[in-house]
């Protein structure tokens, strides 16, 4: 079929589809009725300064006007895209519309029963630490570019914060000298399994940097969680435990890490390993025995 002939059926095809006469059409793109037939009847092609136009009016896609076909791939990932827009954005509205009917019903009967806001407090936490695990977790695929980095910050974080609240909260009822024990293995929990992927998903630093950092976090978090009870406890075991926790953190991931920042070969840096390991083992003895 004639290429012109073949562009002008296609037209023609869907400006009925869209339901417009030649007419409504020709008004729409300002120009006569006669232009309109002489595409439909593949005389002429329109003027290429009108391209954008009889796509938006037509619904049709600037390819599928070039190729005077439908591009039903594009079409089918369109409708799923629109599909799982809309499916997301119910999925919100009623997730989010039901935590906002609890804290609402939740402060009613709270002031009404005890003239004043107390366990309101612990369930506000509560349904905040929900939402942000049920509907953040979305938030970085409905912003703009510019702003994704910013919503996953969000998504890694703001959950923490309102569990600190949800146990800062419940001082309402109990006091709160375990609270600070219980921020501390929360953090050593959150560097030991969220960390990591927080950092890859972020990429804001390299490679190695990630891996340093997902290494050793979770160490220190460990050894503060490990000193703050030597002292709330009055203990002097302290020091023999931190050792004794470096000895095996030296054993199983010092030789990630010696991969990590060494040029040097694997055989190499296990004998760095096996060097610190032994200094490490050998300070760890001698303070026991004293």
């Amino acid at each position: 079929m004639d290429a012109k002939k073949q562009f002008g059926e296609y037209l023609a095809s869907k400006r009925k589809a869209s339901q417009l006469t030649q007419q409504e059409l020709a008004d729409r793109l300002y120009v006569t009725k006669t232009a309109v037939s002489k595409w439909e009847r593949g005389i002429s092609y329109p003027d290429i300064t009108l391209v954008k136009s009889i796509c938006e009016n037509l619904n049709i896609t600037a390819e599928e006007f070039i190729n005077a076909s439908d591009d039903l791939e594009t079409r089918k990932s369109k409708r799923e895209s629109q599909y799982y827009k809309k499916t997301a954005l119910w999925y919100h509205s009623l997730t989010l519309g039901f935590y906002g009917f609890v804290i609402l019903v939740t402060f009613i009967v709270n002031l009404a029963v005890d003239r004043k806001l107390s366990w309101f407090f612990p369930v506000l936490t509560s349904l905040l630490f929900c939402a942000s695990l049920t509907n953040l977790p979305f938030l970085h695929r409905h912003v703009p570019e510019e702003y994704r980095r910013r919503a996953l910050i969000l998504q890694f974080t703001l959950p923490l914060a309102f569990l600190f609240l949800i146990l800062l909260s419940t001082g309402i009822y109990n006091p709160l000298e375990w609270l600070l024990n219980s921020y501390l293995g929360i953090l050593f929990a959150y560097s030991l399994f969220v960390l990591p992927v927080f950092f890859k998903k972020l990429d804001v630093f390299e490679k190695k940097t990630r891996l340093l950092l997902a290494f050793t976090t979770p160490l220190a978090m460990l050894l503060l969680l490990m000193l703050y009870e030597c002292v709330i406890s009055g203990g002097d075991w302290f020091i023999i435990s931190a050792l004794g926790v470096l000895v095996v953190y030296e054993v199983i991931f010092l030789p990630h890490i010696l991969d990590l920042i060494n040029p040097f070969t694997k055989k190499y840096n296990f004998l760095l390993t096996l060097g610190a390991v032994a200094i490490t083992f050998t300070i760890l003895t001698l303070v026991t025995h004293l």
